[in-house]
């Protein structure tokens, strides 16, 4: 009785792990935040790294992860994390309203309320 039991929710906690980490390994690629040119850009590198770019030179370049986050409400959101490589007190948080193949949309905290910025995959 116990083993089936078992066996399924062992299957479901692996197919838990996998989804987490099969949707950080989606956010790799070039993005283009909607309405800017290809030649501002972020790149995001599987070897989670980020690579920004601002007239088509480098920007800046970051260490990325993504990490869960409880919310004061209880709520469970998917936290984007940057740090700057040159410089690591450079630390810029995101939480993840919406991931997509082709879209990606980051929140952010601009100091007096919420931003929000949607970027399109290219």
């Amino acid at each position: 009785m116990f083993k089936p039991v078992l066996s399924v929710l062992l299957f479901l906690i692996g197919n838990l792990i996998l989804t987490s980490s099969n949707k950080s390994d989606e956010i790799v690629g070039t993005w283009v935040a909607e309405g800017s040119s290809f030649e501002n850009r972020w790149v995001y590198h599987a070897e989670n790294t980020l690579t920004t770019y601002y007239k088509n030179n480098v920007y800046k370049t970051y260490n990325w992860s993504i990490r869960e986050v409880s919310t004061p409400s209880g709520l469970t959101k998917r936290e984007l994390v940057l740090i700057n490589i040159e410089n690591p007190d450079d630390q810029k948080n995101y939480i993840i309203d919406t991931q997509t193949e082709k879209r990606l949309i980051l929140v952010y905290n601009i100091g007096v309320g919420l931003s929000m910025s949607t970027y399109i995959r290219k």
